[in-house]
């Protein structure tokens, strides 16, 4: 797999998990790109380490349940995304993220 196909699979590749409360989360790892924009959209409210880790967690999420989430454009709707998932849905996603999940894998045939 050439690089640019690794980025191009990276961008695309999903995975659905299951959240303690049985909502179905689909997830893609954000780029670097994306997190960098979210944070200029998040403005000052990004200095805080510890919200704004939520925020890009939260950033992973593409659907609930099959409903679409868009990614937030403002430190409200970042607000607002982290408190629909809230500690059940954040730690969902840390936990895929932690296990590596969608990490695209090398290409057998090339």
């Amino acid at each position: 797999m050439t690089p640019t196909q690794q980025i191009v699979a990276a961008s695309t590749v999903t995975e659905d998990v299951t959240d303690p409360r049985g909502r179905v989360l689909s997830l893609r790892r954000a780029t670097k790109l994306e997190i960098r924009r979210l944070t200029r959209a998040c403005g000052a409210a990004a200095d805080s380490d510890r919200w704004f880790g939520e925020v890009v967690l939260a950033a992973q999420v593409q659907s609930i349940d099959g409903v679409p989430v868009p990614t937030p454009q403002n430190a409200d709707q970042a607000d607002l995304l982290v408190a629909r998932l809230d500690t059940e849905g954040i730690n969902a996603v840390a936990d895929w993220l932690q296990s590596g999940g969608a990490v695209p894998r090398e290409d057998p045939t090339n």
